[in-house]
């Protein structure tokens, strides 16, 4: 059971430094105007990736069944 909570507390750590990093490495300074745009569709373009990969992806095969139809319907 030991080696279960150091493992959850090591990602707890790397969870808090990756999330810090960001604030960390920008600090004060002003963004570049094009970081914004990126910044902007970055939430849509992985929330899509994730719904594709769930919907399409079966094991390690691309498949196209009911799921995909659902999707259709849902869109």
């Amino acid at each position: 059971m030991t080696e279960v909570w150091i493992t959850i507390a090591g990602l707890v750590v790397t969870t808090v430094a990756i999330k810090a990093a960001g604030p960390v490495i920008v600090g004060g300074r002003e963004l570049p105007r094009g970081a914004y745009g990126v910044i902007s569709l970055l939430a849509p373009a992985l929330l899509t990736a994730l719904i594709l990969t769930d919907t399409f992806a079966r094991e390690q095969d691309l498949t196209v069944d009911a799921r995909a139809a659902g999707l259709a319907c849902a869109g």
